[in-house]
């Protein structure tokens, strides 16, 4: 069940577990599906795994990925969890090289903006 990895996935020590019984690459396959929920929790799931710098380099292989999401925006919460997750990553430095080589920041920041936009009117 993804929801229950990405639920465990905010603890430290299941990060680490996710990444060392060889689950971030099971979690980049996910990124394939069309299913907006299913991109959503992904995502979401990576970017709580990349809190942990050593699952950086595993979860790498998944920025070209989640820029697409982030591009396509068919999900406001799918391409703010893959901006998050992004900004993780993007510590690494041919990660922020493809960053910037997509114009995925500006688009990150965009995304982002929206969101804390969202946040503010909803506090107000």
């Amino acid at each position: 069940c993804l929801r229950c990895v990405t639920a465990c996935s905010k603890d430290k020590e299941n990060r680490d577990a996710i990444r060392e019984e060889g689950g971030i690459p099971t979690l980049i396959g996910f990124l394939a599906s069309s299913d907006e929920t299913t991109l959503a929790n992904t995502a979401l799931c990576l970017g709580e795994c990349a809190w942990s710098a050593a699952n950086i380099p595993f979860i790498k292989p998944a920025a070209r990925a989640l820029i697409e999401i982030l591009k396509n925006r068919s999900s406001d919460i799918s391409a703010q969890n893959a901006a998050i997750c992004l900004a993780r990553i993007a510590k690494d430095v041919d990660t922020l090289q493809l960053l910037r080589d997509n114009q995925a920041i500006e688009i990150m920041h965009h995304v982002l903006g929206d969101m804390q936009r969202r946040k503010d009117k909803s506090v107000k």
